[in-house]
């Protein structure tokens, strides 16, 4: 498997055991509590607004990449990014100094169950490794799908699965600190 397509799969497992090690002995109605009086999200709305906006994402890729497999570009090199893409990268990354508002659409309920939420983490997980298997070969600079909430621009699939994993990162960091506000608040 190629070096960056191999990063990416440990980005997704490292994401994955620090969201169930965040959740682990924890009460549903704990992984509910919102700080700042309620205006920030619980550690479960931090997890259902990443499966959210991961299943967004897929849901724009991976009909391009079954529409490309057959006949796509064959990969000539890791993954790269474009100016812009490296800049979002950048700004996604943990700690957080840029806060920007959800689209409405990324914007998770309340009352969630760990069960389920994890359930559907999971899920987005395994199609991001479905995705690296069977489409790894293809080109992932040149193979572009819109982006679903900014539909004028084209993001490289590459990019794309970087910014799943950085911005499950920042909101597992987010997580995190509600997690140790909780603590201190006992």
């Amino acid at each position: 498997m190629h070096e960056d397509l191999a990063q990416i799969l440990t980005h997704l497992h490292a994401n994955s055991s620090e969201s169930h090690a965040l959740t682990a002995g924890m009460t549903d109605e704990q992984l509910n509590w919102r700080p700042v009086a309620g205006k920030s999200w619980s550690i479960l709305q931090c997890l259902e607004h990443v499966a959210i906006s991961h299943g967004s994402y897929l849901n724009a890729m991976e009909p391009t990449l079954h529409a490309r497999k057959a006949d796509g570009p064959k990969r000539t090199g890791p993954i790269t990014h474009t100016i812009p893409g490296t800049y979002f990268l950048k700004a996604l990354a943990p700690p957080v100094g840029i806060k920007a508002p959800a689209p409405r659409s990324l914007i998770p309920s309340d009352g969630l169950t760990k069960h389920n939420v994890l359930e559907k983490l999971s899920a987005t997980h395994d199609r991001v490794r479905t995705i690296v298997h069977e489409f790894g070969e293809l080109d992932l600079n040149r193979i572009k799908f819109r982006n679903p909430f900014l539909p004028l621009l084209r993001v490289r699939v590459g990019t794309g699965l970087m910014i799943m994993c950085r911005h499950e990162e920042r909101h597992l960091w987010q997580a995190e600190n509600v997690r140790a506000t909780l603590r201190a608040k006992k």
